[in-house]
């Protein structure tokens, strides 16, 4: 996990990069939710 930090950290100063990181969280984040509440 520390290294996934350090590689995000890294990867901020590329704008691009950033975008994409930031992106994949939200939609991972919504699918999780979606399970979440599928099992609910």
């Amino acid at each position: 996990m520390k290294e996934f930090l350090k590689e995000l950290w890294q990867n901020h100063h590329d704008p691009t990069h950033a975008a994409y990181g930031v992106g994949g969280l939200i939609v991972l984040l919504i699918i999780y939710n979606r399970l979440l509440n599928k099992f609910q």
